[in-house]
Protein backbone atom coordinates (compact mmCIF):
# COMPACT_ATOMS: atom_id res chain seq x y z
CA UNK A 1 0.00 0.00 0.00
CA UNK A 2 0.70 3.41 -0.92
CA UNK A 3 -0.06 6.43 1.22
CA UNK A 4 0.18 10.08 -0.35
CA UNK A 5 0.78 11.57 3.12
CA UNK A 6 0.06 15.49 1.53
CA UNK A 7 -3.28 14.53 0.82
CA UNK A 8 -3.90 10.95 2.44
CA UNK A 9 -5.06 8.77 -0.65
CA UNK A 10 -4.19 5.25 -0.38
CA UNK A 11 -3.50 2.91 -3.14
CA UNK A 12 -1.63 -0.14 -4.02
CA UNK A 13 0.67 -0.06 -6.28
CA UNK A 14 1.94 -3.52 -8.10
CA UNK A 15 5.86 -3.81 -9.52
CA UNK A 16 6.13 -6.29 -12.24
CA UNK A 17 8.72 -8.27 -14.27
CA UNK A 18 6.53 -10.10 -16.70
CA UNK A 19 7.95 -13.88 -17.47
CA UNK A 20 10.87 -13.52 -20.50
CA UNK A 21 9.76 -16.73 -22.37
CA UNK A 22 6.49 -16.32 -24.61
CA UNK A 23 5.34 -20.06 -23.70
CA UNK A 24 5.18 -18.54 -19.74
CA UNK A 25 3.67 -15.18 -20.14
CA UNK A 26 0.36 -16.29 -18.91
CA UNK A 27 1.90 -16.89 -15.53
CA UNK A 28 1.84 -13.21 -15.17
CA UNK A 29 -1.34 -12.31 -16.93
CA UNK A 30 -2.84 -15.25 -14.26
CA UNK A 31 -0.87 -13.53 -11.40
CA UNK A 32 -3.02 -10.35 -11.97
CA UNK A 33 -5.89 -11.85 -12.28
CA UNK A 34 -5.77 -13.53 -9.05
CA UNK A 35 -4.54 -10.24 -7.12
CA UNK A 36 -7.19 -7.63 -8.89
CA UNK A 37 -9.82 -8.66 -6.79
CA UNK A 38 -7.59 -8.74 -3.60
CA UNK A 39 -8.05 -5.03 -2.47
CA UNK A 40 -11.18 -2.05 -3.75
CA UNK A 41 -7.78 0.40 -3.17
CA UNK A 42 -6.78 2.37 -6.14
CA UNK A 43 -4.44 0.29 -7.81
CA UNK A 44 -1.47 0.98 -10.39
CA UNK A 45 0.73 -1.81 -12.03
CA UNK A 46 4.29 -0.18 -12.88
CA UNK A 47 6.96 -2.35 -14.55
CA UNK A 48 8.43 -4.72 -17.51
CA UNK A 49 5.38 -6.36 -18.77
CA UNK A 50 7.35 -8.04 -21.76
CA UNK A 51 4.64 -7.75 -23.78
CA UNK A 52 2.91 -5.33 -26.14
CA UNK A 53 -0.88 -4.13 -26.51
CA UNK A 54 -0.48 -2.81 -29.88
CA UNK A 55 1.48 -3.94 -33.01
CA UNK A 56 3.02 -0.60 -33.44
CA UNK A 57 4.70 -0.58 -29.69
CA UNK A 58 7.45 -3.05 -31.99
CA UNK A 59 9.61 -2.02 -34.44
CA UNK A 60 12.05 -4.72 -36.06
CA UNK A 61 12.94 -8.04 -35.72
CA UNK A 62 10.65 -10.62 -33.96
CA UNK A 63 7.03 -9.16 -34.31
CA UNK A 64 4.46 -10.25 -31.35
CA UNK A 65 1.18 -12.21 -32.83
CA UNK A 66 -1.81 -10.91 -32.52
CA UNK A 67 -2.62 -14.30 -29.41
CA UNK A 68 0.14 -12.85 -27.51
CA UNK A 69 -1.35 -9.30 -27.90
CA UNK A 70 -4.98 -9.99 -27.55
CA UNK A 71 -3.78 -12.45 -24.26
CA UNK A 72 -1.51 -9.00 -22.84
CA UNK A 73 -4.85 -6.85 -23.38
CA UNK A 74 -7.43 -9.75 -21.90
CA UNK A 75 -5.47 -10.16 -18.91
CA UNK A 76 -5.61 -6.32 -18.76
CA UNK A 77 -9.18 -6.17 -19.11
CA UNK A 78 -10.22 -8.79 -16.68
CA UNK A 79 -8.81 -6.84 -14.03
CA UNK A 80 -9.70 -3.56 -15.20
CA UNK A 81 -6.37 -2.17 -16.15
CA UNK A 82 -5.84 0.47 -18.53
CA UNK A 83 -2.70 2.17 -19.70
CA UNK A 84 -1.99 5.70 -18.50
CA UNK A 85 -0.14 6.42 -21.05
CA UNK A 86 3.79 8.32 -21.28
CA UNK A 87 5.55 10.79 -21.78
CA UNK A 88 9.30 10.44 -23.70
CA UNK A 89 10.21 7.97 -26.34
CA UNK A 90 7.92 5.44 -28.21
CA UNK A 91 9.65 2.74 -26.72
CA UNK A 92 11.35 0.90 -23.71
CA UNK A 93 13.35 -1.78 -24.63
CA UNK A 94 16.17 -0.94 -27.75
CA UNK A 95 18.57 -4.11 -28.82
CA UNK A 96 20.80 -3.96 -31.96
CA UNK A 97 20.43 -7.00 -33.62
CA UNK A 98 22.28 -9.02 -36.53
CA UNK A 99 23.26 -7.02 -39.40
CA UNK A 100 23.27 -3.98 -37.87
CA UNK A 101 19.80 -3.07 -37.28
CA UNK A 102 17.42 -2.37 -34.26
CA UNK A 103 14.49 -4.01 -32.74
CA UNK A 104 12.57 -1.27 -30.39
CA UNK A 105 9.44 -2.34 -27.93
CA UNK A 106 7.80 -0.70 -25.51
CA UNK A 107 7.97 -3.59 -22.79
CA UNK A 108 7.44 -1.17 -19.60
CA UNK A 109 5.02 0.57 -18.89
CA UNK A 110 2.31 1.45 -16.31
CA UNK A 111 -1.24 0.39 -16.12
CA UNK A 112 -4.05 1.21 -14.10
CA UNK A 113 -8.13 0.96 -12.61
CA UNK A 114 -10.41 3.50 -12.74
CA UNK A 115 -9.81 4.24 -9.09
CA UNK A 116 -6.43 4.91 -9.44
CA UNK A 117 -6.84 6.79 -12.15
CA UNK A 118 -9.62 9.08 -10.81
CA UNK A 119 -7.78 9.61 -7.63
CA UNK A 120 -4.32 10.52 -9.50
CA UNK A 121 -5.68 12.39 -12.51
CA UNK A 122 -2.23 14.21 -12.86
CA UNK A 123 -0.24 11.10 -12.84
CA UNK A 124 2.46 11.04 -15.98
CA UNK A 125 4.58 7.82 -16.51
CA UNK A 126 8.01 9.10 -18.17
CA UNK A 127 10.53 7.04 -20.33
CA UNK A 128 13.78 8.51 -19.23
CA UNK A 129 17.51 8.09 -20.93
CA UNK A 130 19.72 5.00 -20.06
CA UNK A 131 23.19 4.91 -21.61
CA UNK A 132 23.94 1.82 -20.83
CA UNK A 133 21.27 -0.46 -20.41
CA UNK A 134 18.90 -2.17 -23.05
CA UNK A 135 15.71 -1.25 -20.76
CA UNK A 136 15.12 2.88 -20.27
CA UNK A 137 13.97 3.63 -16.66
CA UNK A 138 10.42 4.69 -16.19
CA UNK A 139 9.01 6.98 -13.63
CA UNK A 140 5.88 8.27 -12.57
CA UNK A 141 4.98 11.39 -11.72
CA UNK A 142 1.76 10.52 -9.98
CA UNK A 143 0.51 13.82 -7.74
CA UNK A 144 2.98 16.10 -6.86
CA UNK A 145 6.58 17.68 -8.06
CA UNK A 146 8.18 16.30 -4.94
CA UNK A 147 6.25 12.74 -4.46
CA UNK A 148 7.42 10.65 -6.83
CA UNK A 149 7.26 6.36 -7.52
CA UNK A 150 10.17 4.93 -9.17
CA UNK A 151 10.03 1.13 -10.67
CA UNK A 152 12.84 -0.85 -9.16
CA UNK A 153 15.34 -1.61 -11.98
Amino acid sequence: MVVDDLVGIKSRVTFVYGEAQMSERYKTWNMLRGIAGTSTLPWAVIGDFNEVIHGHEHDGVGNRSQAQMDAFRDALDTCGLADIGYIGSSWTFERKVTGGTFTRVRLDRGVANLAWSIAFPNARLEHKTAATNDHVPIYVRYMHEDACLRAPR
